[in-house]
């Protein structure tokens, strides 16, 4: 009986001690760690990274830690062609999706991307933010068919063309070589009678150096972090606008963090597109022009009256229509999820922070 009193005040005192112990020795919180893969050079000299980087710092941050990135740059995890895959397969955990290099896999998507409609970034990435969040299509879209979560709103743009040879008018792309992703852009260069090609980035710099392609359809970030400004030396404004996309997750990923993890992740969604508009549009893009380009010997031209509103009516006639009735033929809500889109900017576009540093869109 003695020994059993004994060994009674023993657990009972080692209880005491356990209740009595500091909050140190208590079980630390788990920390998620996600792999982002990216396809661009890191943030130091690159606006359009640098704005991702900023989102992730955001996270990072308001998680006190809970949530961490390692960042994967310059296709250092998966080529740029994969990372779509890669992260609904959860080999990557987050990624940029950049939607116009996948058209047959996240059609809607696309509808960020349809030449002539947005001129400020910001407010397309808030009107497709909306569109993912409202529209069950692009549930079925992104988590369904792709296994990907919306995070935040990523961005590229105003869009122009970098040839090797002087483009003054629209006529001169006729039988021209451009780079550029598939999808809409593409159709507004084969409408005008050039012949679009898809390359990776990695590829593009060379195919320029040897003339096999006359041009890249892009911006002066992506053209001076990419040096393509070296082999092609002439520069145009399409007039075209920006492209929005949108940051992802892994959906098996988003499953395994806590709500209070989520809602922070949700909680940043503005920031990263306001991050993404300002560092790429409003800062990175003059930086970039007048830094890099026109010191290197770029020569720049703005199209004509005509040729803009030219331009804006191939894409309104022919790439817009094709657009829809290409979806449509899939049994998707393409007009409806276009009509929206436009709605949404021309709401997002008269509150944008940015206003009066962007030409207001034609839409009408």
């Amino acid at each position: 009986m003695r020994k059993m009193s004994k060994l009674c005040s023993m657990v009972l005192a080692a209880s005491a001690v356990m209740a009595m112990a500091p909050a140190s020795f208590a079980q630390a919180p788990q920390v998620f760690t996600f792999k982002y893969a990216s396809d661009s050079p890191p943030p130091e000299n690159n606006p359009y990274t640098a704005a991702q980087d900023a989102w992730m710092v955001e996270v990072e941050k308001k998680s006190n830690g809970r949530i961490k990135f390692s960042r994967f740059w310059a296709q250092t995890l998966v080529p740029s062609a994969d990372q779509l895959r890669a992260v609904g397969a959860g080999i990557a955990d987050v990624t940029t999706i950049l939607s116009g290099f996948w058209p047959a896999d996240i059609p809607l998507s696309n509808v960020a991307w349809l030449p002539g409609v947005t001129t400020d970034s910001w407010s397309g990435m808030m009107a497709l933010r909306d569109l993912v969040k409202k529209h069950p299509a692009f549930m079925q879209e992104l988590e369904v068919r792709n296994k990907i979560k919306y995070m935040t709103g990523s961005a590229v743009g105003p869009a122009g063309l970098i040839t090797t040879r002087p483009v003054r008018t629209l006529d001169d792309l006729k039988g021209m070589k451009i780079i550029s992703i598939a999808g809409p852009l593409s159709d507004w260069l084969k409408a005008l009678g050039a012949v679009a090609v898809f390359i990776p980035a990695p590829e593009r710099y060379d195919a320029l150096s040897r003339k096999t392609v006359d041009g890249f359809t892009g911006q002066p970030i992506n053209i001076s972090v990419f040096r393509y400004y070296e082999p092609a030396k002439y520069y145009i404004d399409s007039f075209l606008g920006s492209g929005s996309h949108y940051i992802a997750m892994n959906l098996s990923s988003w499953n395994r963090l806590p709500q209070d993890l989520k809602r922070i992740i949700e909680e940043t969604e503005t920031y990263g597109i306001e991050v993404a508009a300002r560092k790429f549009q409003y800062e990175g893009y003059p930086q970039k022009i007048n830094d890099v380009m026109k010191p290197a010997g770029v020569q720049f031209t703005d199209p004509s009256p005509a040729d803009v509103v030219r331009a804006k009516k191939v894409a309104r006639e022919v790439v817009w229509e094709k657009w829809i009735r290409d979806n449509e033929a899939k049994k998707l809500p393409a007009r409806e999820i276009f009509n929206d889109f436009v709605l949404q900017y021309k709401k997002y576009e008269a509150a944008s922070p940015f206003k009066g540093q962007f030409p207001p869109s034609v839409l009408d």
